[in-house]
Order: structure tokens, then sequence, then C-alpha cells
């Protein structure tokens, strides 16, 4: 995330982005220096979330639990009032959908979307509002209108 994200900043001009694990903002924030930068997670509603790291030494494989109550924030993409987006890169780790569904009013713009991990459930919703699987490179898939 933090590599992508100081990656774009050389070729955006308003980049933001989400990390609610705070050793992960921590690094975040020390990578990058124009992006804005929300400790929270993306997420189809206001809501107090859970993470579980199942397993795994990669910290940016916490995951959401759903249907459990927790210490991070969720918030809808909505909810930051963009006007206009370019490119929305998703790396929700399995909450793909529920950040999507929070963001209906930010995809009428048409962005670009990069979403790293597209079950078929988060296929079939991006293919129900008009977007097209472009291209998928390594775990990203590329999606246009």
């Amino acid at each position: 995330m933090r590599i992508f994200t100081r990656r774009m900043e050389a070729d955006f001009d308003n980049v933001v982005a989400f990390e609610p694990a705070a050793d992960n903002f921590r690094c975040l924030a020390e990578n990058t220096t124009t992006a804005r930068l929300l400790n929270v997670c993306a997420w189809n509603e206001p809501a107090m979330l859970q993470m579980t790291l199942e397993g795994h030494p990669n910290s940016g494989a916490n995951e959401v639990a759903k249907g459990l109550r927790g210490a991070f924030p969720g918030m809808p993409i909505d909810a930051l009032g963009i006007d206009c987006v370019d490119l929305i890169k998703l790396d929700a780790q399995g909450s793909e959908l529920e950040a999507l569904r929070g963001a209906k009013r930010t995809l009428e713009s048409n962005p670009v979307l990069i979403v790293e991990h597209t079950d078929m459930t988060v296929y079939h919703y991006l293919v129900g509002i008009d977007y097209k699987p472009r291209v998928k490179y390594s775990r990203d898939a590329v999606w246009t209108r």
C-alpha cells in the first residue's frame, strides 16, 4: 500500500489512501508526502469493525472480521465528498464488495478501478454496474466503463 500510494503521488494530483491498521498507517504516513491519509477502513457504511490477521506474517494481510464490532472505524468512500475520481486502487483484503458499495456516488465519475481481490461476488457486482475487466496483473484486475 505505501509503495503504491507513494508512486501514485507522482502521477495524480489528489491521492487518498485508507489504512485502518495503526502500524501500517504510521508506515504509510512516513513514506508519503502529498496523499490524504485516512486511518479508517473503506466500508459500505459508518461502522466500528474488527480486524484479524489470521496466521499470516504479512501485516498487509489484515482482514475485516465481518459482523464483529471492534475498534477500527469504517467509512464509505462516498463520505469523502470527492466529486471526480480518476483512479481507485482497492486492496481491501476480502472486503472489496463492502468498499465498492460505499462508493456508489464516487463511481458515477467512472474512475478506473484496480481491484486486488476479485472474487465472483465482486465480479458480478462490477459487471452489474457496467464495469468491464480489462487486464489482470498478478492479483490486481483493472476495470473500466
